[in-house]
């Protein structure tokens, strides 16, 4: 009987320790990604793309195009899993001058449940978006308050 009692105790013991364990992982904390991303990913063009409804599971910090590179500073909760992001555009410029064209950066979390703060910059190349010409163009980044302004200089 004694043995019964010390089993129950040493177990309770042991879920008490992991469940304490457990809310302290759940706590935010903030992981900085310091990556300079060198390598730059490139926007997808889908002619079929729409917006999904909804609030994004990230936030878009800081965005602006340097030269024809769109830099993302973006957070978003995870760090138990890779997460990846895609930026997207329909290919479709309304008319206007400068034109202007909408954006959309899809968040895939890979099923990630952690609460983890994760601080993450994202460069993607606008050359195939901009065309050959690189004319001026203004970008609306879906849940990103400012417009983000390309002036070629170089005209």
């Amino acid at each position: 009987m004694n043995i019964y009692k010390t089993s129950i105790v040493l177990i309770f013991a042991v879920l008490l320790t992991v469940s304490c364990s457990t809310r302290k992982n759940q706590q935010k904390s903030v992981i900085n990604k310091n990556q300079e991303m060198t390598v730059l990913l490139e926007p997808t063009v889908d002619n079929s793309f729409t917006i999904p409804k909804g609030k994004p599971d990230y936030t878009i910090n800081n965005a602006e195009i340097k030269d024809s590179v769109l830099v993302l500073n973006i957070s978003y909760s995870g760090g138990c899993k890779e997460h990846n992001f895609e930026l997207m555009f329909n290919g479709m410029y309304m008319k206007s001058l400068p034109r202007k064209a909408s954006l959309y950066l899809k968040h895939e979390s890979n099923g990630d449940i952690c609460k983890k703060l994760v601080l993450l910059e994202l460069r993607y190349n606008l050359s195939s978006i901009l065309g050959e010409a690189k004319q001026a163009a203004n970008f609306n980044l879906y849940s990103y308050s400012n417009v983000l302004k390309y002036n070629n200089d170089k005209q």
